[in-house]
């Protein structure tokens, strides 16, 4: 069995931190998206910048953390970083200073999406899946 956490944020939560702690004690395997301040600092949802060390539930030690590395490997920008990364998955790795994808998609993931339609996005999000 395996918990996709494709959630996360700087707020810790003891609550969610013993849930998980729970499940890892019945051998459920734990994943947990890296997180996506990478290249943003100071805003409500990136006040640490790209330390995955500061956000939550990416930061617990009991869980598989996930970074976000593009189509040749390289790390995407977005993608939080730090000492409690365990692993790099595709999420997507657009060149702008946003998250926008190329029109073929060939530096995004693409995924289904709301009203039965499709896209392309980025984000350490799509990589726990892998």
């Amino acid at each position: 069995d395996v918990i996709n956490l494709s959630i996360g944020g700087p707020g810790n939560s003891t609550e969610v931190h013993r849930i998980i702690q729970e499940a890892v004690s019945k051998g459920i395997v734990v994943v947990a998206a890296a997180g996506n301040c990478g290249r943003s600092s100071g805003t409500t949802q990136c006040p640490y910048g790209g330390d995955v060390t500061k956000y939550y539930p990416a930061s617990y030690s009991e869980g598989i953390t996930v970074a976000a590395c593009g189509p040749n490997n390289e790390r995407a920008a977005y993608s939080n970083t730090g000492s409690a990364v365990d692993i790099c998955a595709p999420g997507g790795a657009p060149v702008t200073d946003s998250n926008s994808c190329k029109s073929d998609a060939t530096d995004c993931i693409r995924s289904t999406w709301v009203s039965n339609g499709y896209r392309n996005i980025a984000g350490t999000g799509w990589c726990p899946v892998h």
